[in-house]
């Protein structure tokens, strides 16, 4: 504001002090209860909902082969079914490759066995080739030329050399051999893996109601539930059973709306297919962030849930609009003028207040606001009246402001 606006401001002030009753609405400013309030649409869901997917023992991709139809189920109605030709193609080959690794090993153990023995006979072979040149080994120079005695202790080396040869010999077997067996061990393991994973697999092809309630089925990112004959994953969504003995309500509330969102907070909620009942409620949860609610709309959301508090008299329909009023702030006993009667100068909010035949102006203290009434916490007293709009005195002297 101008220096020159700034002087213009006391002059205002004097001139509406002074100037006659002027033909100006005003309000009589009382207390009441006040209260800060959104709107918002959504609709009625399950408090709780149990998903049903791909059971966990099926790996890979399975083929869906039928679907029950949505509606009411029973607890253990089966509500969709897989084809097994992979599976039973999987069981087979498991137990082929177990069969297979059997015979292996029986052949491995029966030549492990044939070449221990071949090398235990060459053991002891060599150790009584050594005995009986460690016995009869000649010594005696007087008796026996160098030579042979020379041959002799040649002989007993060599014998030594045969029998440390044919101990290393059959412990290299022993170990070849106990190898060769744990590698056909961790084939059999494999095969029985894929026994088991078969096997498992199979007894899970049917999926089953853990519960009675809604069948709903799960919707991919077109709308389209899942269609038979579609290849599906391991724990994939197949379809929702909420619990319909404890109903919540979610609802959307614009981001610029959303200031003073808390849990705990009073609401309202009115189904549309029953206008005329009102249902109390609470905020139990609400959004980290804003999203839209469309795909490729600029407009922010708070997703807001609010749990309803006597259940019973609310109807068991999942997907039911509603609309519901949510009440962010509320005072019982608070003095609130119009929005209307509030100015805005250097200083801050003020009003203009009767005063006898005149109106002057007083800075004011506001609270909460709402669309239509705003909260005075001071500044004003219960009792007095102040315009609805800028006596015209006022107004002419203001609008020399630049």
């Amino acid at each position: 504001m101008s220096y020159s606006a700034k002087r213009l401001l006391p002059l205002v002030a004097v001139l509406s002090a002074c100037s006659p009753p002027a033909d100006v609405a005003t309000y009589l400013v009382t207390r009441r209860a006040f209260r800060q309030q959104v709107t918002a649409e959504g609709n009625l869901k399950s408090a709780k909902v149990t998903k049903v997917g791909v059971p966990q023992e099926v790996e890979g991709m399975v083929r869906l082969a039928w679907l029950h139809s949505e509606g009411l189920v029973a607890e253990g109605d089966v509500l969709a079914r897989f084809d097994a030709t992979d599976l039973e193609d999987l069981l087979v080959q498991g137990r082929r490759d177990l069969e297979r690794a059997d015979l292996r090993a029986m052949k491995a153990e029966s030549k492990i066995d044939t070449k221990e023995a071949e090398h235990e006979t060459a053991l002891t072979i060599a150790d009584l080739e050594l005995d009986h040149a460690q016995r009869f080994q000649k010594t005696d120079e007087g008796i026996y030329a160098r030579i042979e005695i020379v041959e002799d202790q040649i002989d007993e080396t060599l014998a030594a050399e045969h029998k440390r040869i044919a101990a290393t010999m059959r412990d290299t077997q022993t170990s070849l051999g106990q190898t060769e067996l744990e590698l056909l061990a961790i084939e059999k393991r494999k095969a029985k893996l894929k026994i088991d994973r078969a096997s498992k697999g199979l007894q899970a092809l049917e999926v089953q109601a853990p519960h009675g309630g809604l069948l709903t089925w799960a919707r991919d990112w077109s709308g389209e539930p899942p269609q038979i004959g579609a290849q599906m994953w391991r724990s994939q969504g197949i379809a929702e059973i909420p619990d319909l003995s404890v109903m919540e309500v979610n609802v959307f509330v614009l981001e610029a709306d959303a200031g003073g969102l808390e849990v705990g907070k009073r609401a309202e909620v009115v189904l549309e297919a029953y206008p005329a009942t009102v249902h109390v409620a609470v905020i139990s949860s609400v959004g980290a962030v804003a999203e839209p609610r469309f795909r490729g709309s600029p407009v922010q959301y708070f997703t807001v849930t609010l749990e309803i508090e006597n259940q019973e008299d609310v109807p068991p329909r999942p997907g039911q609009r509603v609309r519901a009023r949510l009440f962010l702030e509320e005072a019982e006993d608070a003095l609130v003028v119009p929005r209307q009667s509030i100015f805005v100068g250097s200083d801050g909010p003020y009003v203009y207040v009767r005063d006898g035949a005149r109106f002057a102006s007083r800075t004011i203290e506001l609270g909460v606001r709402s669309l239509g009434l705003v909260e005075v916490t001071g500044g004003l007293e219960e009792g007095e009246e102040v315009a609805m709009a800028r006596p015209p005195l006022v107004a002419e002297v203001s609008q020399e402001e630049p």
